[in-house]
């Protein structure tokens, strides 16, 4: 079996028979999933309509069915279904839920034939009618292949995958965790957790590894911008014509390039990020703001050269100069910052190599311990 290669025709077989095989696996599943206090009972042959069932605190019982079709069932197939679904209403009059397993999914062409969610939903009616007139209310849930996959994938089946379906070389936490282990055992009196300093050189490693806390950081940006880039819209207020004498405009249309840019990231573990567009973006909003500083410098000096404009515009010499000025020198100072943030994810996330340089002794083991250990404690993968 190739590695990560999950394959229900792959599935161990018990007493030569892959269908016993998966009754098996599903009884394991269904056994790990019985409310707390229930008791569970795996079934023999004749199994009377249930491979396994519980008896619940109240008395109700839930029961599972597995059969091993593997494609959409054909006529016979659903009878055979509806034989065992009959003898488990007969045999367990207590019966509050059943749970049909197939390692398939339901298709559902909608071309104007019947498909076999239709013929589901036929059969769950009929079902349902049989269980009312013996005076019960039973529900009937589907366990499929998208279903059992959702439950093998969880860490805690681990050793049912490796048992059913050979090693798949899963990775899961358990794994890393002894790999840690064994690394901060041999890096010894290095690694001293108590004694931690956070560095600077950490948030590279957070970047590289595209952390949660380093993508969370950059969609932050994206607010901090947003909030930026709104402040220099117009105002109702606003009728001065000032925002187009020094480029207030053209400063807003950059923003909303920016912010369409920047919804348009994505951060998969395998694929580079598109951050070159989004720091150019920056650049020139940076750039236009020191234009935008010197044309109201000019557009100032022409007003301090004409008293009588002045003097009929006091309300506009109010919402002064300077307060335009003070905010766009503030708006250049964030933009600045975001844009080197971006430049260092820039770099770091969109490489598979970083080198850590440094004297002996000065901590370079504590620091990757410590960053693997936070990894892993966050559900990353790390090897160290």
């Amino acid at each position: 079996m190739r590695s990560g290669d999950l394959t229900w025709s792959s599935i161990r077989s018990l007493s030569g028979s892959r269908q016993k095989g998966f009754e098996e696996l599903c009884a394991q599943l269904a056994r790990a999933e019985a409310p707390e206090g229930a008791t569970f009972y795996r079934k023999g042959s004749p199994d009377a309509g249930v491979e396994c069932y519980c008896v619940l605190a109240d008395g109700s019982e839930w029961g599972w069915q597995a059969k091993f079709f593997t494609t959409s069932p054909s006529s016979s197939q659903w009878s055979q279904l509806d034989r065992s679904v009959d003898k488990a209403l007969d045999k367990h009059p207590r019966l509050s839920r059943y749970f049909v397993c197939m390692p398939i999914d339901r298709p559902d062409g909608r071309d104007g034939r019947t498909s076999m969610l239709d013929q589901w939903i036929d059969r769950v009616a009929k079902w349902e009618a049989w269980a009312t007139n013996r005076e019960m209310h039973t529900e009937f849930s589907w366990w499929g292949a998208s279903e059992l996959h959702g439950r093998l994938s969880q860490d805690r089946h681990a050793g049912r995958v490796a048992f059913w379906f050979g090693d798949l070389r899963r990775f899961n936490r358990d794994w890393f965790e002894k790999r840690l282990a064994e690394a901060i055992d041999t890096a010894g009196e290095r690694y001293t957790p108590q004694a931690h300093v956070d560095l600077a050189v950490a948030k590279n490693l957070d970047l590289l590894g595209r952390s949660d806390a380093s993508i969370k950081t950059i969609r932050e940006l994206s607010h901090s911008a947003h909030r930026e880039f709104q402040a220099l819209r117009p105002s109702p207020q606003d009728n001065s014509g000032i925002r187009q004498e020094f480029g207030l405009d053209e400063l807003s249309r950059v923003g909303d390039r920016f912010l369409d840019g920047f919804d348009a990231l994505e951060f998969a573990p395998d694929q580079p990020v598109e951050l070159t567009s989004v720091v150019q973006r920056l650049e020139e909003a940076v750039s236009l703001a020191d234009n935008s500083i010197v044309r109201l410098g000019r557009l100032e000096r022409d007003c301090d050269e004409q008293p009588s404009q002045l003097e009929e515009s006091s309300a506009y010499r109010r919402d002064p100069f300077d307060d335009w000025r003070g905010h766009l020198r503030m708006f250049q100072r964030d933009i600045r910052n975001a844009c080197e943030l971006l430049e260092d994810a820039e770099r770091y996330m969109n490489t598979d190599l970083l080198i850590l340089q440094g004297a002996a002794g000065t901590g370079k083991t504590h620091l990757l311990c410590d960053f693997a250990s936070r990894r892993i404690e966050a559900g990353q993968p790390t090897v160290m």
